[in-house]
């Protein structure tokens, strides 16, 4: 791996000491390269997320996450990604790796099955393939596989599962569930009872007349119908709206850090400016002290000096005054 990609020498310049570091947070713009995170004793967050409306996403092929015992939340959000993989991370309950371009799931297996909660691929390149990869997942709360709407200018992920939902019959604890534009077109009598939000758009894009071309658009019409198991059918894409205002939250942190660097570094000129002038001031005090001439900072000089100026200012008066006395006598007469 490219150790001198821009994304890793980014994050080696904030987190030199990396006993210290709790959270990395980056707005990837711009940024490019693998990325290796390890050896973070008391890691816990990892947000990695290009600006939904940035011109310039990140694009960062690899990242490898390893031995972070206490990680538990990884956002890596549009940003190119196309292998992730984790080592010793056996803490992680929340990952979001939506709109990259991850083709397998592979990385599930360096996961604890029994930790994690939360998973979100909604937009990657996930080959075709069936549900059975989280069957093993048994606390998973919410689970988004799906794809999102997408426009002919901007290509996005389209994964590609298919099949029945029955491998997530055991899933027990299953609350959200998204699974729009995909070909899992059955099983539905087959999900735990815990599931509550179930998002199913099985129509295409940008197209008319909008023709249901994914095989989920069965489960959509079975959900139509009415209230299913007393869950809620949901068309609209939520998280759209989640991830858009974390990416903007993150660009605000972003500026805000920025400014403070900026501040900062203003602060430390002045105290450059500062410790160069007094050491100026020293070096020439000690220039006079070699040659026998009194410290210009020293209070007691300038007091000398200011007692000598007031005695011959008097002096001056009264030569003055002597001086005019004989005229004002011839004035006199």
């Amino acid at each position: 791996m490219n150790n001198q990609s821009l994304i890793q020498n980014k994050l080696d310049s904030q987190h030199s000491n990396k006993n210290r570091a709790e959270k990395i947070e980056m707005l990837a713009n711009g940024l490019s390269g693998n990325l290796i995170i390890d050896n973070y004793p008391n890691l816990k967050l990892i947000k990695i997320i290009s600006s939904v409306d940035s011109t310039q996403k990140g694009k960062i092929p690899n990242i490898e996450l390893t031995n972070l015992p206490l990680l538990e939340e990884v956002s890596i959000i549009l940003c190119n990604l196309e292998q992730i993989s984790f080592q010793n991370c056996p803490s992680i309950h929340t990952l979001r790796l939506r709109q990259n371009k991850i083709s397998n799931l592979n990385f599930l297996n360096g996961l604890n099955a029994e930790k994690l909660t939360y998973l979100s691929i909604i937009n990657n390149n996930i080959e075709e393939q069936d549900l059975d990869y989280f069957k093993h997942f048994i606390n998973l709360e919410t689970l988004s596989i799906g794809n999102k709407r997408v426009s002919v200018k901007e290509k996005r992920g389209n994964n590609q599962f298919k099949g029945s939902l029955q491998p997530l019959n055991n899933l027990a604890k299953l609350k959200n569930l998204h699974i729009s534009k995909t070909n899992i077109s059955e099983g539905l009598d087959h999900l735990p009872l815990s599931v509550e939000k179930i998002y199913c758009d099985g129509s295409t894009d940008f197209v008319k007349p909008r023709t249901k071309i994914y095989q989920c658009s069965k489960i959509e019409k079975i959900l139509k119908i009415g209230s299913w198991r007393k869950s809620q059918y949901i068309k609209s894409e939520e998280e759209d709206d989640y991830f858009s205002i974390e990416s903007r939250e993150l660009e605000q942190a972003q500026k805000e850090f920025r400014d403070l660097e900026i501040k900062h570094g203003k602060e430390i000129m002045n105290q450059v400016v500062r410790r160069r002038n007094n050491q100026q001031e020293e070096s020439l005090n000690a220039d006079y002290a070699q040659q026998n001439l009194p410290f210009w900072n020293d209070p007691s000089t300038t007091n000398k000096i200011a007692c000598c100026g007031a005695n011959v200012a008097l002096c001056g008066a009264l030569i003055a005054l002597i001086v005019g006395i004989p005229s004002l006598i011839a004035l006199n007469k």
